[in-house]
């Protein structure tokens, strides 16, 4: 899949369009207007959750609606599985163990796969990276509270993942499973930016988990 990004000129600011893998975090853009070649690199903490994201942007603003609520359920859900492959695989380096890539990776996909809901997905990933749940870090964070009660007023924080759930796997279900809806701008739209807030909330859980691992190599 190429994720179709629009990149500014740095050198006379024109938007240049530039299709990348979706696991390319770098590539090299020709201004059709000044012809400058450069190359253009996202930041390392570029994930695919972000790429899917900016993809369904752009699925939007094509009129493609559908397709965007598809992009936006996508990036929850590939962002979920990057976490826990991730975080599964640090738990098996601390455990100690002889490690092999190829055999942790093939033994966290057949068990991952194994989770048949978006609700059990996120509860293996707040386990291995905040057990007390998402609903408790956000009770944490004035910030993720104040945002849910100005943008997001269908959320409420006590059932935050369930009510993310209903605003967009069940579109998308529809979508899928069904196939005979076609959803407006504005539903699509909204879509997008519960997908892009949820993806943020967990980003902040990463963010947290990662200071803590720091402080215990350190300690």
């Amino acid at each position: 899949m190429k994720i179709p990004y629009q990149v500014p000129c740095p050198n006379c600011s024109e938007t240049v369009e530039v299709k990348a893998e979706l696991t390319e975090n770098n590539f090299v853009i020709e201004c059709p207007r000044c012809g400058v070649q450069k190359g253009n690199f996202f930041d390392s903490r570029f994930h695919i959750g972000q790429a899917l994201i900016y993809y369904s942007t752009y699925a939007l603003a094509s009129g493609d609606t559908n397709f965007s609520i598809l992009l936006s359920a996508m990036a929850m859900d590939c962002y979920l599985s990057r976490l826990y492959y991730k975080w599964t695989e640090i738990q098996e380096l601390k455990g100690g163990s002889p490690f092999n890539p190829e055999e942790i990776e093939k033994k966290i996909g057949e068990e991952f796969i194994k989770i048949g809901n978006f609700l059990d997905k996120v509860k293996k990933v707040e386990a291995l990276i905040f057990p007390a749940g998402t609903s408790s870090f956000i009770e944490s964070h004035s910030d993720l509270q104040d945002e849910i009660k100005t943008d997001f007023p269908s959320v409420l924080v006590d059932s935050f993942v369930k009510d993310m759930r209903n605003e967009i796997m069940w579109k998308r279900n529809n979508i899928v499973h069904i196939g005979n809806k076609k959803y407006r701008h504005d539903e699509a739209w909204k879509c997008l930016n519960y997908a892009e807030f949820f993806i943020k909330v967990f980003e902040k859980i990463e963010e947290a988990k990662s200071r803590e691992i720091g402080s215990e190599i350190i300690a």
